[in-house]
């Protein structure tokens, strides 16, 4: 039993590893995986986005939720960050027909190259387990122009009870340590639930002074 433990360890760790900057083959896999995940709840995370007419996509992935977002009737820009080559690549492919509505860059949530106040929305979806939260959310509120919003989605998993084989490697946080640290960035928590599956929105504004 301990060696089945270890070798699902093993697999666990390079799942997860793919799914903080797929790569490869097996990458296009998590990205087409991550595209089968987001789309139950896409339109409920994104009924929760403040309407405007930039957003930073931090953590883009597969661009699925991006392309929702350039589909608004609004026409918005969206900037897509990943750390990731081939999922920017992915990206690109995806939603080319948006020509220069869409702008592909590939960063660091830790370190957005962005200048300040450049954005009116951000949004983090299933992203925040692969980042250090508190530069990352300092980072988002740093590029956010004053009364601009950050919407984060993730699945609200309870760390106590995470598999073991994601230990070290993608950090689990409860609902109530993401608030936490989006206060701490300076953030006004708008708003804060869950919907089915577990999966939580919380909705943060940065004050206007």
């Amino acid at each position: 039993m301990k060696g089945k433990e270890s070798r699902f360890s093993a697999i666990g760790r390079r799942y997860v590893s793919l799914c903080s900057c797929p790569q490869g083959r097996a990458g296009r896999v998590v990205l087409l995986i991550m595209d089968i995940a987001h789309r139950p709840f896409a339109s409920w995370v994104l009924s929760a986005v403040p309407h405007a007419m930039s957003f930073l996509d931090i953590g883009s992935g597969s661009g699925y939720i991006a392309g929702r977002l350039l589909r608004r009737r609004e026409k918005p820009c969206v900037t897509l960050l990943d750390i990731s080559p081939l999922a920017i690549s992915c990206s690109m492919r995806r939603l080319s027909r948006y020509g220069n509505r869409a702008v592909f860059v590939s960063g660091s949530a830790d370190d957005l190259p962005f200048p300040s106040s450049t954005f009116q929305a951000a949004i983090m979806t299933d992203s925040i387990y692969y980042m250090d939260i508190s530069r990352a959310f300092s980072e988002a509120f740093r590029v956010l122009v004053p009364g601009g919003s950050l919407a984060v989605a993730f699945e609200a998993m309870d760390p106590d009870s995470a598999p073991s084989c994601l230990s070290g490697i993608a950090a689990i946080r409860s609902p109530e340590e993401i608030i936490h640290a989006l206060e701490e960035a300076g953030f006004r928590i708008a708003r804060s639930d869950c919907g089915r599956r577990s999966w939580a929105r919380i909705v943060a504004a940065k004050p206007m002074c």
